[in-house]
């Protein structure tokens, strides 16, 4: 289930923050530090904020067939309902008043460093930072509402045989969510220095070791599985996502470029290629590793000398199910799977 988007985007857009900030060189090293200090603060409210998120998952990951029916499925829906209170992030979490205090710093210290340098001209990279600080608890609930609809939705399927996908549901979001936090304490941890590596704060006094200690950590951001890395497709689009399978996609692309194959067959496929990199973004990495190898061998063998049709018409079928569970019978991939297998027909 798609539960952490809005979380993602503000992970890419902190990172992207932390590595701006740190190679505009018209930044102070004082006015730098004002900078990652804000960075930090709005990492450790985010994290605050997303705790509870994790250990409610946790709860439905590990449920079992009596919680059904005891009180605790009724517990678990007020938690669940509470995390989208605006009172509880401005009294019980007390975010809202953390919230207040970033919003002063950098309004004081912060917007006045930065306003005068081009890579901050109008501050649009830090849309959602900024929405955070000024929306306040508001905004929290926003990134937050998602999830809490859809734990809603997955306990109320909650029976004795749905109880597997269930679990799986929550345990599947929950190591998404996890590897999000991470990457975000990861993040402060650099920065502050309790990672076992010189802090970004303290080398804002040798710009060539933070930049270049920045860089590396950009190297490893865009290879990560959380929000991926940046895959140039051959149809001139920009894949944003795991590394291996935007890798995999880009591979079949080569390969239909550098077969011998009939070029009506070679554009069928470079369509395909397209279809399912765009069907793709709404499947969950493990689904989008399936996807992605059928689609491998369905162009590997039908590019081949003397493709052999058991083995093509295997592939396109995953193909075509897994199309046929994201957007039904209409999918244009199921289309243009079946226009390859007919052309295919015709000469194999």
């Amino acid at each position: 289930m798609e539960m952490n988007r809005g979380l993602n985007d503000l992970v890419v857009q902190i990172d992207q923050m932390v590595e701006t900030a740190a190679t505009a060189p018209g930044l102070e090293d004082a006015e730098l530090r004002r900078v990652l200090s804000f960075i930090s603060q709005v990492i450790q409210v985010v994290e605050q904020a997303f705790q509870d998120v994790l250990t409610l998952l946790i709860e439905i990951k590990y449920l079992e067939s009596a919680d059904l029916r005891s009180p605790k499925m009724m517990e678990l829906r007020k938690q669940i309902d509470l995390l989208t209170a605006r009172s509880y992030y401005r009294d019980a979490a007390e975010i809202c008043s953390r919230l207040k205090h970033l919003r002063e710093n950098f309004d004081q210290y912060v917007r006045p460093a930065v306003n005068s340098l081009p890579q901050f001209s109008n501050l649009s990279g830090w849309s959602g930072v900024l929405g955070l600080i000024e929306d306040r608890e508001g905004r929290i609930i926003m990134l937050i509402e998602d999830t809490s609809r859809e734990m809603s939705r997955v306990l109320d399927t909650a029976q004795d045989n749905t109880l597997p996908e269930v679990r799986a549901t929550a345990s599947q979001s929950a190591e998404a969510l996890r590897a999000l936090l991470s990457e975000l304490h990861e993040l402060n941890g650099r920065i502050l220095g309790y990672s076992g590596k010189t802090g970004f704060l303290e080398l804002t006094r040798n710009r060539n070791e933070l930049q270049r200690e920045v860089r590396i950590m950009v190297d490893k951001r865009d290879q990560s599985v959380t929000h991926g890395h940046k895959v140039q497709m051959g149809n001139s689009n920009l894949f944003h996502g795991n590394f291996v399978i935007g890798t995999t996609i880009q591979d079949s692309f080569n390969q239909i470029a550098q077969s011998n194959a009939d070029e009506d067959i070679k554009q069928k496929l470079e369509l395909l290629c397209s279809q399912v990199q765009e069907l793709i973004k709404t499947l969950p990495v493990e689904k989008q590793k399936e996807v992605t190898q059928d689609l491998s061998s369905f162009v590997a063998e039908t590019t081949k000398e003397t493709p052999r049709r058991k083995w093509y018409e295997l592939s396109g079928e995953g193909l075509m199910e897994a199309a046929k569970a994201c957007a039904g019978l209409t999918s244009p991939v199921i289309a243009t799977v079946k226009d390859i297998l007919a052309f295919l027909s015709t000469w194999v």
